[in-house]
């Protein structure tokens, strides 16, 4: 027994010296000191072992790394989020979040009252977000890499100047975060539509300057919904470039105030998604543009219920008809839509008889939600493991494939 406490007062010591050292590390060093504590647990649990003692001891020292670890993720320095520290910290995470808002400075200020009067209780939250709360709440979730895209109202201010000034700092500013916290983001790109001419330019910008893996637009422009022929130039530019074009819901100006204290994102969210499916669909832009990829939020909003209905509408009105010569269905299959507010049974299998597994994305809606939702949400489902893997990961790297891996 001499031995044995002689060798726990000598691991003590050790244990005590790299204690000492724990108010000096960032957290991003733990994995580093571990190892050392590992390295001299190895040494001493074979001398151990030879004289049967090796379970207690392990128990003990085990004990004192596990406290080591507690005291420096506590320690002032370790929260303290670095650029630097933020890619080796996305290892532990798996997760590829396509529905993640960032709100910089720049558009806090210019949407002013508009974002106040969109985002109601969220308001305080969002003037108060900074970049390294993006990365903590994605670590927290296991989430590899999140994609940016900014949520209504986006960045047409009713002013072409300002609002092409506007798009492109909101643009750049969504960059920078990529390349301040390496290997963690990806993005897509707000266009200021309804300026058709300024989108062109700002698409050429942001795919051949800003390197965006997309580009964000919202379900309606000034009530103007995507399949109106006054967008087509920016259509059929995408389609020529083979884009991946993500879709966040806003409201109406008819959608206000229908219901009073029921604010739209509860309600009229979902079902401006659905508007603008419906208007790509009949509009002849689904089948005019068949190399755009398109993502729509919150499992295609009302899509899943109404998807029968527009089969239904297409048969007995031949010039709609005209416009999906393919079929309703093979036009709405194609579409990929991401899991925030559908992981329950109900609305998945919903969702899953208009598109294909391969074609559901993981997504979070930070900051709004939480990703413990989504992420509780998935696996209340008990999905295979292949599948859900494919959801919170795989489908998002084949649809984007210039993603950090």
């Amino acid at each position: 027994m001499e031995f044995l406490f002689g060798q726990l007062h000598l691991a003590d010591e050790r244990m005590q010296v790299l204690d000492q050292r724990a108010h000096h590390l960032a957290e991003a060093r733990i994995g580093r000191t571990l190892d050392l504590g590992k390295h001299r647990l190895g040494d001493v649990v074979r001398s151990l072992d030879d004289h049967g003692f090796l379970p207690l001891y392990f128990t003990i020292f085990l004990g004192r790394i596990d406290m080591l670890a507690g005291a420096i993720a506590q320690s002032p320095e370790a929260g303290t989020l670095t650029r630097e520290n933020a890619e080796s910290r996305r290892m532990a995470g798996n997760r590829i979040d396509t529905h993640h808002h960032p709100y910089p400075p720049i558009y806090i200020e210019k949407t002013g009252d508009v974002l106040k009067h969109t985002t109601h209780a969220f308001y305080d939250r969002l003037k108060n977000w900074k970049p390294s709360q993006a990365i903590e709440s994605m670590d927290k979730g296991g989430i590899a890499v999140s994609v940016l895209s900014v949520s209504t109202p986006s960045t047409w201010l009713g002013d072409t100047a300002a609002s092409r000034t506007f798009t492109r700092e909101v643009n750049e500013a969504a960059a920078k975060m990529q390349r301040d916290y390496r290997g963690r983001f990806g993005h897509f790109a707000a266009l200021a539509l309804p300026d058709v001419e300024g989108s062109l330019r700002e698409i050429e910008y942001a795919f051949d300057t800003l390197d965006a893996d997309g580009i964000a637009l919202t379900t309606n422009y000034m009530d103007k919904y995507p399949g109106d022929d006054a967008f087509k130039e920016v259509f059929d530019e995408l389609n020529r470039r083979k884009a991946v074009v993500y879709f966040h819901p806003t409201a109406a100006s008819f959608a206000f105030n229908v219901i009073p204290n029921i604010p739209p994102p509860s309600i009229e969210f979902p079902f401006d998604t659905t508007r603008a499916i419906v208007s790509l669909l009949f509009g002849g832009t689904f089948h005019r543009c068949p190399d755009i990829k398109w993502i729509f939020s919150h499992g295609g909003g009302a899509l899943a219920m109404i998807a029968n209905r527009l089969v239904g509408l297409a048969k007995n009105r031949p010039e709609l008809n005209a416009r999906v010569p393919n079929g309703v269905m093979h036009e709405l299959s194609k579409i990929y839509v991401d899991v925030v507010g559908v992981t329950t049974p109900g609305a998945l299998k919903a969702v899953l008889d208009v598109v294909p597994m391969s074609h559901l994305l993981f997504g979070t809606d930070f900051p709004f939600w939480s990703p413990e939702t989504t992420i509780k949400g998935l696996a209340g489902l008990k999905l295979s493991a292949a599948d859900l893997q494919a959801i919170e990961r795989d489908n998002a790297l084949k649809l984007l494939p210039g993603l950090p891996r």
